[in-house]
């Protein structure tokens, strides 16, 4: 870029404007401003300074943040002042108050989770059934009735009474052994199902 030189003349405040921010027919590194710079600097104010885009962002950000850090202080100041005029305005606030802490510590501990520490009980997997059990072959008695005993042993919570064990035991039998338990099942089906 030429360096431009204007004619001397008045100093007017644009003209010392316009000196300061073009460049003069200094020594490449001299960068101290001169005399008659200072004093145009003094005439207008600070200086200007030009800032990175960023730094202006963070600028304005920090700006905004005092602001809203002085917003905050105020509420703060203004609800202590509510909460003190309202102590004034009624006597039997704080009974009521400590009467409401008392009633939400009692409803916390009602609603507060029980003793978590216990293990998780262990539940026994499902079994299949049986194979029914027709009478044909006595061998299969045996096996029939031992895997009814597993059953009744891994399912103790459902199967917890003799007469449960009979009735889904007997509820495999077919063929001949399935007449067997005809009389049992109308002699229960007449009194209470308890």
């Amino acid at each position: 870029m030429p360096v431009q030189h204007s004619p001397p003349a008045k100093n007017t405040k644009s003209q010392i404007h316009k000196a300061v921010l073009t460049p003069t027919a200094r020594a490449p590194l001299d960068h101290t401003p001169s005399v008659h710079q200072l004093g145009a600097n003094l005439d207008r104010g600070p200086p200007i300074v030009e800032q990175h885009p960023l730094e202006e962002e963070v600028s304005r950000s920090e700006e905004a943040e005092d602001e809203e850090g002085e917003e905050s202080v105020e509420e703060e100041e203004s609800e202590e002042t509510e909460l003190a005029s309202t102590l004034e305005a009624e006597p039997n606030f704080l009974r009521m108050m400590e009467h409401m802490t008392q009633f939400i510590g009692k409803i916390t501990q009602e609603v507060a989770p029980r003793d978590t520490s216990k293990a998780p009980e262990f539940k026994t997997p499902s079994m299949k059934a049986p194979h029914s059990f027709d009478g044909t072959k006595a061998y299969k008695m045996g096996e029939f009735i031992q895997y009814c005993k597993l059953i009744f042993h891994n399912d103790p919570e459902n199967l917890f009474s003799e007469r449960k064990k009979v009735l889904y035991s007997t509820s495999f039998l077919t063929g001949r052994t399935g007449k067997w338990i005809e009389p049992y099942l109308s002699n229960i089906s007449n009194k209470d199902p308890s």
